[in-house]
């Protein structure tokens, strides 16, 4: 059996109705393009039958892959059309309703009554938590654990699938936010450290 020589690169883009496809022979430069449906329930079938489809004019290419680059819209989509989790905020209370202030940032500028989307988590979804760090790190108030097991209760019996965790000055200490989203829910996500970063 003859040595295989590693020399192609594969991209493809995983959009809501179709997956596009780019394969490169970094030998020849020679370039295939390829494109098939989506398919939404698992996005990898349609990936795989639009890389299968490819071997028609590349051959079986496979064993030769140095890399596959992929990107997707599917998040971008889930957004726009809110098919994504039933998703909880837990943040500090007080704050539960940053979402809807926003920062007072108008589309257009000159537009009085223009009314901006509807927040990706319901209010009586956003669960404010007693809690309070100061911006030096300082604990005020801590997270109490009988408020959290109360709150996950709630989350259980609204059939939240996801939740998110904003508490003030995130960056200085991850303890509350990382007890605020230790709650027992099995297939349940949370939400990831925040960074210290300022936006």
């Amino acid at each position: 059996m003859g040595v295989i020589t590693p020399r192609y690169r594969v991209g493809c883009d995983i959009g809501g109705t179709f997956t596009d496809f780019v394969l490169l022979d970094q030998g020849t430069g020679d370039v295939v393009i390829g494109k098939c449906l989506s398919t939404p329930r698992d996005p990898s079938e349609g990936m795989m039958t639009g890389l299968e489809a490819l071997k028609s004019q590349a051959g079986d290419y496979f064993p030769a892959i140095t890399q596959i680059a992929h990107a997707s819209t599917l998040v971008a989509n889930a957004v726009i059309e809110r098919k994504g989790a039933r998703c909880a905020l837990l943040c500090t209370k007080g704050f539960r309703d940053v979402l809807e202030v926003r920062r007072h940032v108008r589309v257009t500028t000159y537009e009085l009554w223009s009314d901006p989307p509807e927040p990706l988590v319901p209010r009586y979804l956003r669960l404010p938590i007693d809690e309070r760090v100061y911006s030096g790190g300082e604990v005020a108030k801590p997270v109490d654990p009988g408020e959290i097991a109360a709150v996950a209760e709630d989350l259980k019996a609204e059939g939240v699938e996801s939740r998110a965790a904003r508490c003030r000055s995130p960056w200085t200490r991850r303890a509350p936010r990382s007890t605020a989203t230790s709650l027992d829910q099995p297939g349940a996500t949370s939400s990831r450290p925040p960074g210290r970063s300022m936006r």
